[in-house]
């Protein structure tokens, strides 16, 4: 996914904007939002993800 197709840095990424591979899961829209407020990341904060799916969640942390 490009910044050119989401060039916010607020979170709520439409899914339809990341490339996926059929039968690989995403955490959809909703749910990304949820995950995002509950982690209250702050600047220099270090992520990890780990997961089975597209990475959905780490590219939203990653515009914030």
């Amino acid at each position: 996914m490009s910044k050119v197709g989401w060039p916010y840095v607020t979170p709520g990424i439409p899914d339809h904007l990341f490339k996926r591979v059929s039968g690989i899961p995403m955490t959809k829209q909703e749910i990304r939002m949820i995950v995002l407020g509950k982690l209250r990341l702050f600047p220099g904060a270090v992520i990890y993800d780990v997961g089975a799916g597209t990475g959905s969640v780490t590219v939203e942390c990653a515009c914030r």
